[in-house]
């Protein structure tokens, strides 16, 4: 199928994108991270959470306006909403004729507000099914530091992800335009071709990001702010090996000071002593930053920190650097390798 002037398939070797024009898989992948604990557990137990698309930031992303049930018949809302009712009417025990009733007389109503009011659930029914995972080609990008972590937390630099959970395609590149196809769905299991569109078409104001995408085949996975024993996210966390990884950056402010006051001091000019600093007996954010280097360290994993360039222009480089602990979860020792 052609959507966007972009040729999406799907056979029995997967899914596949062919774009308008040669774009070149680059050489590594990179994940931002925001300095919280769920990410630092992701990073330490090696795994990748696949999203549902309503907790992206970009409302426009892979979202139900996107879609549209017109074509749908009769029949196949009835089977829709039969096949799972327990979703869509829980804490209501419904028959099988009960639903069928419910949905003929709206459908009859209006069929058009029908179909419209039905987008949102035909939508969080694709996507317990699927998640999405994120990834820019640039881990020197000045926006990219700034929006996802205020260029306090940390990326990972991957080189060919080897995946230990099946079901997982791509990297795909996104598919960047000014408008957006809208999907009809023939029947109540939306195409392949058409989903693949669905996860990869966003605005071109997003183009400067230059990200690249992996889809997750994961049935019943969690629906955000809905809970069900049947729906598990467990299911969104895809594992990888840690020899992926070819470093892990650090953010320009990572050791930056905060408001309790001055946690590093300067040996020399490419070379200091990072504390972790305590707040009324108890460890403040830094505690989360010497997880961090504790596993950095441990696993004899590659480290490099965001920095400004020399010269006057607008930019970012990744220096190497070398971490040692003088006491662990206390005091760390940071130099630059130049």
């Amino acid at each position: 199928m052609k959507f966007s002037n972009w040729t999406y398939n799907f056979n029995k070797d997967g899914f596949s994108i062919i774009p308008d024009r040669i774009i070149n898989k680059p050489d590594s992948l990179v994940k931002y991270y925001s300095l919280r604990d769920y990410n630092i557990e992701a990073f330490k137990q090696s795994y990748f959470y696949f999203s549902h698309p309503s907790i992206l930031n970009d409302p426009f992303d892979s979202c139900f306006q996107f879609i549209d049930l017109r074509k749908l018949t009769l029949s196949q809302f009835v089977s829709l909403f039969r096949n799972n009712k327990v979703l869509i009417f829980k804490g209501h025990n419904l028959t099988d004729l009960e639903v069928e009733q419910f949905v003929t007389y709206y459908f009859m109503k209006d069929r058009v507000k029908f179909a419209n009011d039905s987008k949102t659930f035909f939508w969080n029914l694709i996507f317990k099914n699927h998640g999405l995972l994120s990834l820019a080609a640039n881990n020197i990008n000045i926006l990219m530091w700034s929006y996802y972590n205020n260029n306090e937390g940390f990326a990972i630099d991957f080189k060919n992800i080897d995946f230990l959970n099946k079901g997982i395609f791509g990297p795909f590149p996104m598919n960047y335009q000014d408008e957006f196809e809208t999907i009809l769905p023939t029947d109540i299991e939306i195409e392949k071709e058409k989903l693949l569109y669905l996860i990869n078409i966003k605005s071109k104001q997003w183009a400067h990001e230059d990200e690249w995408r992996y889809i997750l085949n994961c049935p019943n996975a969690s629906i955000p702010n809905y809970q069900d024993i049947k729906l598990e996210d467990e299911k969104r966390k895809a594992r990888y090996h840690l020899d992926c990884i070819d470093s892990v950056i650090l953010g320009y402010k990572f050791f930056n000071t905060n408001i309790s006051g001055k946690v590093e001091k300067e040996v020399n000019k490419y070379h200091y002593i990072f504390n972790c600093f305590y707040v009324n007996g108890k460890p403040n954010q830094d505690f989360l930053k010497t997880d961090l280097l504790d596993f950095l360290i441990e696993n004899n994993i590659r480290t490099k920190q965001i920095n400004t360039t020399d010269n006057n222009c607008f930019g970012l480089k990744a220096i190497p650097i070398k971490i040692e602990c003088k006491g662990k979860g206390k005091e760390y020792s940071i130099e630059t390798l130049i």
